[in-house]
C-alpha cells in the first residue's frame, strides 16, 4: 500500500504572503512619507504676496472700546524662563555682532544688553547705544509690535486665552527694535495708516503678512491693499 504523501502547508503560505504584501505597503507609505518631509523642508517657502491672499478679508474696524494693553500681560515676559525677559532676548538675537557690543549678568539672565549697534528695520539707519542701563538710552530703542496689540486684539485676538494673548505679544516674529520717533509714529496703526520710509517697506509688509498668516489673523480690503503696495517695493 502506498503511504500517502506529506500534507503542504497551504494556509501558512497565504498567511505568509499576506504579511509580506502588507510589509511591502507598509515600507512603500514610510517612503513616501519621508519624500513629502523632505519635499517640505527643501521646496521654496511661500512668497508673501502668496500667504498675503490666502488671509480672510474682513471688514474694516479701527477700533475696539474693550481693549486694554493688560490683556496682553502686565510688561515684558520671560517664557523660556531662562532669566532674560523678551526684550532682552531681542536686543540679543537683533544686535549688529559684527560690531562691538556688551552684554553682562543680570540675576539669573546671562545676556543683559548693555551696549551695542542695531539696524532700525523700519529705516536701514543705525542705532548705536553705549549705555542700556541709563533710562534714557533705554527709552531711545523701543521694541516695536509689527502687528500692533490693539490691532491683533480687533481682529480676533479678544477671543483667545489670556496665555495665548501674552504668547503673541512676546513672539519676536513680531518683534523689531526701532527709534523712539518711529515707535510714536507708528503706534497702534496698520499699513492702511502708516507705512515706514522706503528702505523699510519691503521688510515690513514681509513681517506683518509672516505674523497674520501664523497666527491666522484677517485683514480688511484697505490693508491687503496697502500691504500689495507694498510689497512691490521687494527686490525682483
Amino acid at each position: 500500500m502506498r503511504k500517502p504523501g506529506r500534507v503542504r502547508p497551504v494556509g501558512r503560505r497565504r498567511v505568509s504572503a499576506r504579511w509580506l504584501a502588507a510589509l511591502v505597503l507598509l515600507g512603500l507609505a514610510a517612503v513616501v512619507v519621508a519624500v513629502v518631509l523632505v519635499a517640505q523642508r527643501y521646496l521654496p517657502p511661500l512668497p508673501p504676496s502668496a500667504r498675503l491672499d490666502r488671509l480672510t478679508v474682513v471688514e474694516r474696524t479701527t477700533a475696539d472700546p474693550s481693549y486694554r494693553r493688560a490683556e496682553f500681560g502686565e510688561s515684558w515676559a520671560d517664557l523660556d524662563s531662562d532669566g532674560c525677559n523678551t526684550r532682552d532676548e531681542v536686543l540679543l538675537a537683533t544686535v549688529d555682532r559684527s560690531k562691538s557690543y556688551q552684554t553682562q549678568r543680570q540675576g539669573r539672565c546671562r545676556a543683559d544688553m548693555v551696549a551695542g549697534t542695531w539696524v532700525d528695520m523700519y529705516t536701514g539707519a543705525l542705532m548705536t547705544w553705549s549705555n542700556l542701563k541709563e533710562p534714557v538710552q533705554a527709552q531711545g530703542i523701543p521694541i516695536d509690535h509689527i502687528v500692533s496689540l490693539a490691532g491683533a486684539y480687533r481682529y480676533g485676538a479678544r477671543d483667545w486665552t489670556d496665555q495665548q494673548r501674552v504668547e503673541f505679544a512676546n513672539d519676536e516674529l513680531n518683534l523689531t527694535p526701532t527709534t523712539a520717533a518711529l515707535n510714536r509714529a507708528k503706534t497702534d496703526s496698520d499699513p492702511a495708516s502708516w507705512t515706514p520710509p522706503p528702505a523699510g517697506r519691503c521688510a515690513y509688509a514681509t513681517r506683518y503678512i509672516a505674523v497674520k498668516s501664523k497666527y491666522d489673523l484677517p485683514v480688511d480690503p484697505e490693508e491687503k491693499a496697502a500691504l500689495q503696495g507694498l510689497l512691490d517695493s521687494c527686490p525682483a
